[in-house]
């Protein structure tokens, strides 16, 4: 008997699924729509990849302007120069005068200036009052004069003419008690200033030159206080003067093929030798002739530079000889002397002798200087000269050449004493 007992065991190879739909069911393939899965879950991982780059390259950002603006507003630099009255209320927390300093447009970062001057510990020191205050102060000056109750500071208005020395500058603000001019000179020497202008790195250095910011601080009426750091003195001449140099300028240095330094140097000359800007167009025009290239006169051979000499770096080295009492003895400082002294010199002096103003800068440049009647003067009515005299009363006398040049000298002679180009080969005691 025949008897069917498989329904009663499993049996010993699984049974073979059919398979649905056509190409035979690849082994290890994927369900449908895994496909589409993986390419959005991709897209999705670049996604929050791109947004977590975009977001860390904004907060970078943010971070930089940060600090690059608590940099200006801790420093003071590049700040707006505007007073400001504010009245400092007793009892006051470090954030509460942050945020009254930021109201009043002195500062633009309260949280970096509470930090700063809580790192200082200096808000239990700070003295209630009304102070005078200014909108390009420094951190520091700001708690110096809450720390100090130097309430409504002292405002001083000082004007200073073209043609003034840096020395002459300096005494003028010690008698006005803006800052001892030792004080001035000692920050200049440090020439590490925290500002970006753009002629600063213009301006060269060489041993020789004796006071290197000489020509750089812009004659003008300013606006200071008592008691100012030198940084803050400086800061505004500086500023200044960086105002004043425009593209224009730079242009037509270019096309001079003139330097900065060159510029400055030749107008701070022009501008001793010249009392007005009508002069000036004539003046510059012989010493640009001199300093032409392949010129029979390669001298300035100017009063003014060896004046500068006698009169604004002597004077302050100890060391220097007084040649009329010694006449034997060498002075340490000759090579200094000779490099100012256009009498000796071939070209420009080393450096600036005075700080000019625009209309000598101007003239450097050959750009056109209006005269008193509101007319310009032609630079090519002087094309020819290499000389010029002037007399007691302030009349200018050119001429080409040496016996035309000899005739002016007569001429102003008459006039009291004379001044101007000198053709003597001979060299001149310094």
């Amino acid at each position: 008997m025949k008897i069917d007992d498989s329904e009663f065991y499993e049996p010993s190879e699984p049974s073979v699924q059919p398979s649905y739909g056509g190409g035979g069911g690849r082994r290890g393939g994927r369900r449908n729509g895994d496909d589409d899965g993986d390419r959005s879950g991709g897209a999705g991982r670049w996604f929050k990849a791109l947004l977590v780059l975009i977001v860390v390259l904004a907060v970078s950002v943010f971070l930089a302007m940060f600090a690059l603006q608590s940099a200006s507003d801790l420093f003071g630099l590049n700040k707006p120069d505007s007073p400001v009255e504010l009245e400092l209320p007793d009892n006051l927390s470090m954030s509460e005068v942050a945020s009254l300093l930021k109201e009043k447009g002195v500062i633009t970062q309260p949280l970096t200036f509470q930090v700063y001057a809580g790192l200082k510990n200096k808000a239990e020191s700070f003295i209630p009052g009304t102070y005078m205050l200014n909108t390009n102060m420094s951190y520091d000056e700001i708690m110096r004069d809450f720390r100090s109750g130097n309430i409504k500071r002292v405002e001083v208005t000082v004007m200073f003419p073209e043609g003034m020395t840096l020395s002459d500058m300096a005494n003028r603000l010690e008698e006005n008690n803006v800052c001892k001019a030792e004080d001035l000179y000692e920050y200049l020497e440090e020439s590490d200033f925290p500002w970006e202008y753009k002629f600063l790195e213009q301006v060269p250095e060489d041993e020789n030159l004796f006071r290197r910011w000489e020509g750089y601080f812009f004659p003008d009426t300013y606006i200071f206080y008592e008691e100012m750091s030198p940084s803050a003195v400086t800061q505004r001449f500086f500023a200044n003067f960086n105002n004043k140099m425009t593209d224009k300028l730079y242009e037509r240095m270019d096309e001079l093929g003139m330097s900065l330094s060159d510029t400055i140097t030749l107008a701070s000359v022009i501008q001793r030798e010249a009392g007005l800007g009508e002069d000036m167009v004539g003046v510059s025009m012989v010493f640009h002739n001199r300093l032409a290239e392949g010129s029979p006169l390669p001298m300035l051979q100017s009063d003014v530079t060896r004046d500068y000499v006698n009169n604004y770096i002597k004077p302050f080295l100890p060391d220097a000889v007084n040649k009329e009492a010694n006449p034997d003895l060498t002075d340490p400082n000759q090579a200094m002397y000779d490099a100012y002294n256009t009498y000796v010199r071939q070209g420009l002096p080393v450096g600036p002798v005075c700080n000019p103003g625009m209309a000598a800068i101007e003239a450097a440049l050959q750009l056109p200087v209006e005269t008193l009647d509101g007319t310009f003067k032609n630079y090519e009515d002087y094309a020819n000269y290499y000389y010029f005299v002037t007399d007691e009363a302030g009349e200018y006398y050119y001429a080409a050449t040496l016996d035309e040049h000899n005739q002016n000298v007569a001429a102003a002679a008459q006039n009291g004493e004379v001044h101007g180009t000198d053709v003597t080969t001979e060299e001149v005691p310094t």
